[in-house]
């Protein structure tokens, strides 16, 4: 597909109590950046710039001889939005064309369809910008220390997804003004006033962010 691909995996991912990021958790015979990148081989991006974080780049640089498509390697910040402002800033450096479509994905998102990310590259070269997302089905109600106090009206409601896309002039611009962290693309780009398009996703895009979520993986892995 006709964008440039950045991969945040530049999280060390605490909760999973290991000595080495989540992204190199294994998921049957592969770790999960692998079967992302395994992904992104079918939908062969121009390049991925792919954030790591300190003290793994030696870990992180095997991963080029193992995929066709290529990737950039660059150190990831201490939030996400550190992480993405870097890559974009080396994006934009190399680029003469800004109105590029950049796609952020996080790399701990290995379960993807590839209707789905055509839809966002084709919506962002249309719109400018195009966020994913799954409405929310259940139940929504707000919970403090005191217990259950109101039930949220689901009807709007929507859980975004990645990956996240924007024209990389739309993205730089955006980070440049920035003067709070964000923890997503789709707020920054709404608080500066762009309006992205919403792609429906599929509810088998899960983030792997806790050691039960590795199960759910597992599971994932051998029926889609």
């Amino acid at each position: 597909m006709d964008c440039i691909l950045i991969l945040t995996a530049g999280g060390i991912g605490k909760r999973f109590g290991k000595p080495y990021p989540k992204q190199f958790e294994k998921i049957g015979d592969k770790t999960i950046i692998e079967h992302t990148l395994t992904f992104f081989e079918k939908v062969r991006p121009e390049y991925c710039v792919l954030t790591y974080p300190e003290g793994f780049e030696r870990e992180f640089e095997t991963l080029k001889e193992r995929f066709s498509f290529p990737f950039l390697l660059v150190k990831g910040g201490s939030e996400r939005f550190f992480s993405v402002k870097n890559a974009v800033e080396f994006i934009n450096e190399k680029e003469g064309d800004k109105s590029k479509v950049v796609l952020v994905h996080d790399g701990v998102r290995p379960f993807l369809k590839q209707e789905i990310v055509r839809e966002i590259v084709e919506k962002t070269q249309e719109k400018g910008c195009a966020i994913p997302y799954i409405p929310v089905s259940g139940t929504v109600r707000r919970l403090n220390d005191s217990g259950f106090y109101q039930t949220v009206n689901r009807k709007d409601l929507v859980s975004i997804t990645t990956p996240q896309g924007a024209r990389l002039g739309i993205l730089k611009n955006c980070f440049d003004k920035a003067e709070r962290i964000y923890t997503d693309e789709s707020t920054m780009l709404s608080d500066f006033g762009f309006n992205p398009y919403p792609v429906k996703d599929w509810h088998f895009n899960i983030k792997i962010t806790e050691p039960s979520d590795r199960e759910i993986a597992e599971v994932l892995t051998k029926i889609i």
